[in-house]
């Protein structure tokens, strides 16, 4: 799960903590976070215009539809629906 965001959006920096205790109830899963200023390219690689955006990918693979905006119950779901 592939978190994308920026260090001066606030939203992100409100999500960031629940994304992490994400990461240690699904062990099983990699959680990344993406900085938009550190890298801009991979963002306009994968169409990223809004922050947070959370993606999903498998086998370096983009999988389901992407989690727009701050609602980590969203991603969370989705993340159960993919498992």
């Amino acid at each position: 799960v592939a978190d994308f965001g920026a260090s001066w959006c606030g939203p992100c920096k409100a999500v960031r903590p629940l994304f992490a205790s994400l990461s240690t109830r699904y062990k099983d899963v990699t959680f990344v976070h993406l900085d938009a200023d550190k890298l801009p390219t991979l963002m306009g690689d994968h169409l990223v215009d809004s922050y947070p955006t959370f993606k999903f990918f498998r086998d370096a693979a983009e999988i389901d539809l992407p989690v727009v905006g701050a609602d980590i119950a969203a991603v969370e779901q989705q993340l159960r629906s993919l498992l």
